[in-house]
Parts: C-alpha cells; sequence; structure tokens
C-alpha cells in the first residue's frame, strides 16, 4: 500500500518537474542569442585567471528590468551590460543586447592548481543560466534562463 501512494505521488509531481525544466529553457520576454566564455591566463604565477562570460539576448517584449546575475561552470557573478542597439535606454521589443560578466579565480601563492571562487552550485560544467525579474500587480518574480550551449571563446595567454 505504501508503495502505491509513493508511486502515485510520483507519477502526479513529474508533470510538474517537466514544466519547471521547460521553464527554465524557455521565455515570454527574451531569448539568449549566444553564450560564450573565455578564458585569460595571467602568465605570472599565483595571479588571478579570468573567465569572461558575454551572452547576447534578443527581447521579445519590452523589459522594466534587465538582467542581473548569471550562474555558469560553478560560477555564479553580476552581469553588466555592454553593449545595446536602443538610442534612449528604453529596451523594447527587438532589442539586441550584450552582457559581460568577469570571474576572477585567485590562485593560492605557489598552487597553481588551488582554485579559491565565489562557486554556485546552480549551474554545473558547460551550463550557462541567467536571472531576471518581472513585474506583475506591484509583484517582482524572478526568472531564470538556461542558455541551450554554453560555447567556448578562445583561451588567451599573456606573455
Amino acid at each position: 500500500m505504501k508503495n502505491l501512494k509513493k508511486s502515485t505521488l510520483l507519477i502526479c509531481l513529474m508533470p510538474l518537474a517537466l514544466m519547471a525544466q521547460k521553464s527554465v529553457l524557455k521565455s515570454r520576454h527574451l531569448r539568449i542569442e549566444n553564450a560564450e566564455v573565455s578564458v585569460h591566463y595571467p602568465g605570472i604565477q599565483g595571479s588571478p585567471i579570468m573567465r569572461k562570460y558575454t551572452v547576447t539576448l534578443k527581447l521579445k517584449k519590452d523589459l522594466k528590468e534587465l538582467p542581473d546575475s548569471i550562474y555558469a561552470d560553478g560560477f555564479s557573478e553580476k552581469l553588466f551590460l555592454a553593449s545595446s542597439k536602443s538610442e534612449s535606454g528604453q529596451y523594447k521589443k527587438g532589442t539586441k543586447l550584450t552582457f559581460v560578466a568577469n570571474v576572477t579565480i585567485t590562485t593560492a601563492e605557489n598552487a597553481v592548481n588551488n582554485f579559491y571562487s565565489n562557486t554556485s552550485s546552480v549551474a554545473g560544467e558547460g551550463v550557462c543560466i541567467i536571472r531576471y525579474y518581472t513585474h506583475k500587480k506591484g509583484k517582482k518574480t524572478p526568472v531564470y534562463l538556461r542558455a541551450k550551449t554554453l560555447k567556448k571563446g578562445a583561451e588567451v595567454f599573456a606573455p
């Protein structure tokens, strides 16, 4: 009898889990056109390594508030608007926006392979998720959108 209750509960919860996964992959407000990460190595032992995330979005609807955070490759960081086709600062349907986030990975002195960072368990290796907010009836609601792929950009080695 207990097994029947557990299996019934599991069957009832499965569609909800699938719908939740779908909401992370699609958004009514914007679409991720490109997500790329490039790694910059400083060339000096003990100096921090930098991962630069570049995300290009296209708005499907007008937005009051732009995306503010990125979760990628086990890191979380604030997003900054790098370029916009918008002249007036208004973010209307069809506008393309490019965001940049820089994650600095500091290394312990004399231990190049020992990394410390602002890790996040939200997004694992090769996963890129951005967060933005919608406003309905005065209520601010976070929305998460996952890029289908996180492209590997150039690896830059300083002399």
